[in-house]
């Protein structure tokens, strides 16, 4: 069990008629989206998450014991292609959501009535990366999404020394890399 439950959350997570439930919040500039599995909308954390049912998904979560985080992927898939407005994958795409804030709740739902027995807590955050969609017999709306830590590992293809560093910062004197140039043999002189 997750650290630093709500009594509220520990008592949901040892009901017995109970299903988890994941909920997603994506931080916008204009509007943000907040969406979960259930069939209906409800209000947790303060906002209203609209129900996706069978539709939606989430991939990707898991856990791991080295300090790789693994992209996820969440989307609505298999809409039938007569429901959706025809302007909705056109409009999707000019949104900007990259690098935007994105979050995955889990929580606790009574099987019986499918409402929340406590608030959520936050399971996965990070940011949103690349939209992309199917447009067929159905329609499918899928968004990546990286892990905070992950986007220490992202690099810029440059070894860097001394001479570089100062250059890229604007600094006159910053020896950060001055022992790489001597590990690397490089000279003063680059």
């Amino acid at each position: 069990m997750p650290r630093g439950l709500t009594p509220d959350q520990k008592a949901a997570s040892k009901a017995l008629l109970k299903r988890p439930a994941m909920f997603v919040a994506l931080t916008l500039p204009a509007d943000s989206i907040y969406a979960w599995d259930g069939a209906f909308d409800v209000t947790v954390l303060g906002h209203v998450f609209k129900g996706c049912g069978q539709f939606g998904i989430i991939e990707g979560l898991g856990s791991e014991r080295t300090t790789r985080a693994n992209a996820i992927r969440i989307g609505l898939m298999g809409l039938p292609s007569d429901k959706v407005p025809s302007d909705f994958l056109r409009d999707a795409g000019k949104i900007s959501y990259q690098n935007q804030p994105l979050k995955i709740y889990m929580g606790f739902c009574n099987t019986d009535t499918d409402v929340p027995l406590a608030d959520p807590f936050l399971y996965w955050s990070g940011v949103a990366d690349v939209l992309s969609s199917k447009n067929a017999k159905t329609v499918s709306v899928s968004l990546s999404g990286t892990n905070y830590s992950s986007r220490l590992r992202f690099t810029n293809g440059l070894r860097m020394t001394n001479q570089s560093h100062v250059r890229r910062v604007s600094a006159p004197n910053d020896n950060f890399y001055s022992f790489g140039n001597r590990l690397l043999a490089k000279s003063k002189a680059l």
